[in-house]
């Protein structure tokens, strides 16, 4: 006879409580954030270090420190993206973000760019 772990009593009710929530999101910003997240990291946490220190006259190791973020991006864009996704959903949800803005620019509410976690409200 075998000894199987014991499984822990909420995490069945957790899957299906995470199922349902994004079976009832408008949009699949999540499912894309996690998917894409590892390119769009490489390209916009770099993105996101120039653009921040470009104002800057004493930035003269921006481009260095860039090159070096980008592979943490490669490897934290999924979580990110992750993170943004849900937001990105929960805000489409209660219509504070449309879709075409979310999916379709990069605008700081863009799902493309993960790094960047503020939303405007509507125009």
């Amino acid at each position: 006879m075998t000894d199987l772990p014991a499984r822990r009593p909420g995490s069945r009710l957790l899957g299906v409580a995470l199922c349902a929530t994004a079976a009832m999101l408008p949009s699949c910003a999540t499912v894309t954030g996690v998917a894409t997240g590892a390119f769009t990291g490489f390209v916009d946490l770099p993105n996101e270090i120039i653009s921040v220190n470009q104002l800057r006259p004493d930035a003269g190791g921006t481009w260095v420190v860039a090159m070096f973020a980008a592979p943490v991006g490669f490897v934290l864009g999924p979580f990110f993206g992750l993170v943004k996704g849900v937001g990105v959903d929960v805000n489409a949800a209660v219509g504070n973000v449309s879709e075409g803005r979310a999916f379709g620019t990069y605008e700081r509410v863009s799902i493309w760019r993960p790094f960047t976690f503020d939303w405007d409200t509507k125009r």
